[in-house]
């Protein structure tokens, strides 16, 4: 088992568009468990599966906030890497041309 923490870079925080894209890379990784956690300042604890785009989204961490991460399976190690570069990246535009180029397409059509 792996546990991380990460900040989150991006300027709305975990928000639809890095939710689908995290949840999408998430897939491929063998883990039984993948799980995401924000502390808020009240000290309600939110709670989500980094596979579900829903869930991501009721963690409703904000931007320079810490998520703690717990990883568990065959794939550990890869996925944490993976996150060290995903959750490091603070530009959105630059997180979708790499990791979700469908959805880099369509950003230019949601903006017009």
């Amino acid at each position: 088992m792996v546990k991380r923490e990460y900040i989150i870079l991006w300027a709305l925080g975990i928000h639809a568009r890095p939710s689908s894209t995290l949840a999408k890379c998430m897939e491929p990784f063998n883990l039984a468990k993948a799980d995401i956690a924000y502390k808020a300042m009240d000290g309600t604890v939110h709670r989500g599966s980094m596979k579900s785009v829903m869930e991501l989204l009721f963690v409703c961490a904000p931007c320079q906030g810490t998520v703690e991460v717990v990883l568990d399976g065959p794939d550990e190690e890869k996925a944490a890497a993976f996150l060290q570069e995903f959750f490091g990246t603070a530009d959105e535009e630059e997180l979708y041309q790499k990791y979700n180029p469908a959805l880099a397409q369509q950003i230019p059509k949601m903006k017009g």
